[in-house]
């Protein structure tokens, strides 16, 4: 395989794990980890041992799944990390090396605010059966048109948030954060 396919090739194996990457943005938003990182300060760089004692995670594994996600909204340019060697090195020249994070620009856009202008009220709510249930039936959009959430589940979307209060909130919440973000930009220039 020559270098050019590899290349299109990772980059179709990246399109198609962006769903992966929404999962891991919710549950970061959802455990707090962009608000840990604001808190800690502009140039702060925490450990996935020191974000997880703030998180009081009864997991002893919770720091190293802590450290699996921000390896990956670091790769998304979300979070900065930086790696630095704990120990002088053993006899074979390893080190033990702990990864730092802190909070990126684009991730500030993640951190909870009073007001709402904030992306982290606005869920990919993937995990939500009834969204996946219309998802994979996409296909069936394009080949036969309609409104796809009105076939699939009987009702037009509107209609099936009236139903599920719950979800309708969440949807609320969402649009007025993402309004209160975007009046907020426009009135900045």
């Amino acid at each position: 395989m020559s270098q050019v396919e590899e290349e299109a090739f990772a980059y179709a194996w990246y399109l198609r794990s962006l769903r992966s990457f929404s999962f891991v943005v919710d549950a970061a938003i959802d455990l707090g980890l962009f608000d840990i990182l604001a808190k800690a300060g502009q140039d702060a760089s925490l450990s996935s041992h020191e974000i997880a004692s703030q998180l009081h995670a009864n997991n002893p594994d919770a720091p190293s799944l802590i450290d699996r996600m921000l390896r990956l909204l670091a790769s998304y340019d979300l979070v900065t990390c930086v790696s630095r060697n704990l120990d002088g090195g053993n006899e074979d020249g390893n080190y033990k090396v702990e990864r730092l994070y802190g909070l990126a620009l684009p991730g500030k856009a993640f951190v909870s605010v009073e007001n709402g202008g904030t992306l982290s009220a606005f869920p990919m709510d993937t995990a939500k059966m009834e969204v996946w249930y219309v998802e994979l039936h996409f296909k069936e959009l394009v080949l036969e048109g309609g409104n796809l959430y009105e076939k699939l589940l009987g009702v037009p979307v509107y209609q099936y948030l009236s139903l599920n209060p719950e979800e309708a909130r969440k949807f609320n919440t969402a649009m007025i954060s993402l309004s209160n973000t975007i009046v907020q930009k426009v009135l900045e220039k």
